[in-house]
């Protein structure tokens, strides 16, 4: 998708203020430049496989984040519409941007397709029938 495309998202990323009193002005600079540099980087992957690369690299930036905060910004960041990513701080100041480039929405990851044919049932005697 060209970011010209009028039907692109711009999604915008802010960073929570307690988070940036707590860690300081050096540390939102790390973590702004991670999550932009995995928004570009993992334009065409689902957002398993983002959630993943962010737990990573925050991870090995020594930045805590919660379990809930990495898994809805692994689905920001894997939203098929967006067509640029802004990185803010909570009183608007822009710490980056990045053009992206996402495959068609029809674009289904193989990574988080599961079909009825691969669900694997337990073979728990035991297992009601109706569960």
């Amino acid at each position: 998708m060209n970011i010209t495309d009028t039907t692109a998202r711009v999604v915008t990323i802010v960073v929570g203020r307690p988070f940036a009193e707590r860690a300081g002005e050096a540390a939102v600079r790390v973590w702004a430049d991670i999550v932009l540099q995995t928004g570009a980087e993992t334009q065409t992957h689902g957002s398993q496989a983002i959630e993943a690369a962010l737990a990573s690299r925050f991870a090995a930036a020594a930045l805590d984040l919660a379990p809930i905060e990495l898994e809805r910004m692994a689905e920001m960041l894997a939203d098929p519409g967006m067509g640029r990513l802004v990185v803010t701080t909570s009183d608007g100041h822009v710490l980056g941007t990045v053009p992206i480039e996402k495959p068609a929405a029809d674009v289904i990851h193989a990574e988080e397709k599961q079909t009825a044919a691969e669900q694997v049932e337990p073979s728990d005697p035991e297992r009601p029938a109706y569960s």
